[in-house]
């Protein structure tokens, strides 16, 4: 299947488009969440998602969480056995959500357990497939060009099936980081008093001891490696609000 890029972080096959957007309609609340399509009935039309090498260990399970919003019941899968974004897995691998999708037009946590087996895996590409049709209900393909989109966002790994008390995606009209992307410093825009910020990589990892503080509400990035980042803003009533950012 020909992929193209799409940006520096993801490549797409052909029969589904991947797109990236600021959307204020009231079905995407998500700010530059994807926006996936449907423009040929290839069930097998995917997103392959480079990420940084991780290993699950042997005997353990850990959780892939996705947030999504459709209209309607997709049946969505992944694979981890690609060795590439070149490669598209093996097709007896999917892995389906713990739970299918039912919140129709609001957004939703995907659950998808990764076994490492007897051995342990390595996991060097994340194959998302968006509309494979089958184990759905109705079943078929839902997606099209014309009306019926799929948004995918938060894409977060984690050794639980929930992440904590926080709330994953938590919108905030008021709250806002500039530049987005950036390359250096940051500003989080609110009239909340924030008491703690965290932040983490893409797969969860928390590295916020890698940025500087420059005062409460301004941080500089510069010592970052270009990428995808996740924010987590503490409030002083110990709320959580996440935000994406993406260093260039």
């Amino acid at each position: 299947m020909k992929k193209h890029k799409f940006l520096i972080l993801f490549l797409i096959c052909s029969s589904v488009f991947v797109f990236g957007q600021n959307d204020n309609s009231s079905t995407n609340t998500s700010d530059k969440s994807l926006k996936v399509w449907r423009t040929t009935n290839n069930p097998e039309g995917l997103i392959a998602f480079p990420v940084t090498n991780f290993t699950i260990p042997q005997n353990t399970t850990m959780y892939i969480h996705m947030m999504v919003n459709y209209n309607k019941q997709p049946d969505i899968a992944i694979r981890i056995d690609a060795q590439n974004v070149n490669s598209d897995g093996t097709s007896a691998t999917y892995i389906r959500p713990i739970a299918p999708y039912t919140s129709y037009n609001k957004w939703e946590n995907l659950v998808f357990p990764i076994s490492g087996g007897s051995t342990g895996k390595e996991v060097n590409t994340i194959l998302i497939f968006p509309d494979l049709g089958i184990e759905n209900q109705p079943a078929g393909q839902i997606l099209n060009d014309t009306g019926n989109f799929g948004y995918i966002d938060e894409i977060i790994l984690s050794q639980n099936t929930t992440l904590s008390t926080e709330t994953i995606f938590n919108k905030n009209k008021d709250l806002s980081i500039f530049p987005n992307p950036a390359s250096g410093k940051i500003k989080i825009s609110t009239e909340m008093t924030i008491v703690k910020i965290l932040l983490y990589t893409s797969l969860g990892k928390e590295i916020t001891k890698r940025i500087h503080k420059i005062n409460t509400n301004e941080y500089d990035l510069t010592g970052l490696s270009s990428g995808i980042y996740f924010i987590k803003i503490i409030d002083e009533n110990g709320s959580n609000y996440k935000r994406k950012i993406i260093k260039q």
